[in-house]
């Protein structure tokens, strides 16, 4: 016999999957994707590598850095550490609310980096899929320690006023 109760609970079943799946690509590309584009530009603009946005943990040194910060940096990836691994306990409630006290702080320091309002920030964390389009113009204060490259340093020895006429 074949049992029309156990089918139909499947079936919702792989619609409730199918839902929540759709949720999760809405979410990879509608925020994380978006996130991760403007804390690359935020780096590149500052000077620093644009990869660095893609580790975990070390984002928040490097962004700790950019701020002129590096022990908050520091203290923000490490209590994020520490709540990812304490997990169920009453102290990682503690350090959820530590990390979320630090990255204010992170913020108030980008904003002065950059120039920008907190709010501008406050956009960047809550919707990053507008603040792609505004991180274009961003000028970072702090000094920009730029590589330069081999073909660059033998343009800047050789000047044209220093070659010789023919």
């Amino acid at each position: 016999m074949y049992n029309t109760t156990s089918a139909a609970a499947a079936t919702g079943l792989a619609a409730i999957f199918g839902i929540l799946l759709f949720f999760a690509f809405i979410l990879t590309f509608g925020y994380l994707i978006p996130a991760i584009i403007v804390y690359w530009r935020v780096m590149t603009k500052a000077g620093e590598p644009g990869w660095k946005a893609l580790i975990p943990f070390y984002n928040w040194i490097t962004l700790g850095k950019i701020a002129k910060q590096s022990t908050l940096g520091w203290s923000v990836a490490g209590v994020m550490l520490a709540n990812v691994l304490i997990q169920n306990s009453s102290l990682s409630n503690l350090l959820s609310l530590a990390s979320f006290g630090l990255f204010i702080a992170l913020i108030v320091q980008l904003s002065k980096q950059f120039n920008k309002a907190a709010g501008f920030w406050w956009l960047v964390v809550l919707l990053p899929i507008v603040a792609v389009f505004m991180t274009k113009d961003l000028q970072y204060k702090g000094a920009v320690v730029a590589v330069a490259s081999p073909i660059a340093l033998a343009a800047e020895k050789v000047k044209p006023e220093d070659k010789p006429q023919a």
